[in-house]
């Protein structure tokens, strides 16, 4: 619950033209409070920290910088009503039932992306030895973690979006997608080199056998070059009031992670579930693109 809790009110600092500040409480500011309290903890000379002191220390350090983020983001939703209600410009009624619409279908997709990422580590205890199973889960972590690039860019082209596609810039639109695309490759292919050479000395520093899991972290890699090279469609179009097709697209890609989970999963374990994320990552990048290349055409249409 705090979790969500954060995400949402992360979200919102990030709306209000906060991209630094939400990005640090949703990544930085939890782990530095455990990081503080463990300090702390080291000084006093009480001993070992046990594991479930660990979690009970991240626990209150997540839900502590839950409550500070729902307060700034609170603030600033007061702050910024406050400036309008000044404004001559002010409506006199709120599209309240528009908005809340909007939410559910955001909380839609952030489900159905949700659950997209969970599907793997679920099928493959099904096909998996239990020590296959933690080789998978250690790769699929480690070439997850720079999810956070592409949160970066969110944070950063979100505005812009809107801007674009509120004044109808079909040409700034464009090139300021394709900007996306190209950063989000500058900024993770280096990482992906360093994935391919130095793949193995991140695993073994789970334990010398999950080097074994070098040819998962290849796979998965590859699957998140193609959707670098992608940019930030899906984003694209929740910025651009495609909500729906990104819904639907959200779920057909579920099915399709079930449907050659389960296939390729059967035939080759660990590499046929890997293969199966990387093809349906790249699929979903896909037709993303596909549809924020369609909403940039008809932005190119002249307004009759």
């Amino acid at each position: 619950v705090p979790m969500a809790v954060l995400l949402i009110a992360t979200s919102v600092l990030k709306g209000q033209g906060k991209p630094v500040l939400g990005l640090f409480l949703q990544f930085g500011a939890a782990p530095l409070l455990l990081l503080l309290g463990l300090v702390t903890h080291l000084f006093s000379f009480e001993g070992p920290v046990s594991t479930g002191g660990l979690i009970v220390g991240f626990s209150i350090a997540l839900f502590s910088v839950a409550i500070i983020a729902v307060g700034l983001a609170d603030y600033g939703l007061r702050l910024t009503r406050r400036e309008a209600k000044s404004s001559k410009h002010y409506p006199v009624a709120s599209s309240e039932l528009g908005t809340n619409a909007v939410a559910a279908r955001f909380w839609l997709i952030d489900l159905s992306n949700q659950a997209n990422l969970r599907v793997p580590i679920i099928l493959v205890s099904f096909f998996a030895s239990p020590e296959e199973v933690g080789y998978f889960g250690v790769s699929y972590q480690l070439v997850a973690q720079v999810g956070i690039l592409f949160t970066a860019l969110q944070s950063v082209y979100s505005p812009i979006f809107v801007r674009d596609f509120t004044r109808r810039k079909a040409t700034l639109l464009r090139r300021h997608f394709l900007q996306t695309r190209i950063y989000a490759v500058a900024l993770y292919l280096p990482i992906f080199l360093v994935f391919i050479g130095a793949g193995k000395f991140f695993l073994g520093l789970s334990g010398p056998d999950f080097t074994q899991a070098f040819p998962l972290v290849v796979i998965l890699a590859v699957g998140q070059l193609i959707k670098s090279s992608m940019g930030l469609g899906e984003f694209f179009n929740l910025m651009t009031n495609a909500e729906r097709f990104e819904i639907s697209a959200s779920f057909i890609t579920l099915v399709l992670t079930l449907t050659l989970g389960i296939f390729l999963g059967g035939r080759s374990e660990t590499i046929g579930i890997a293969i199966a994320v990387s093809i349906t990552l790249a699929f979903k990048n896909l037709i993303s693109v596909v549809r924020a290349n369609r909403t940039i055409r008809r932005l190119e249409v002249p307004v009759p």
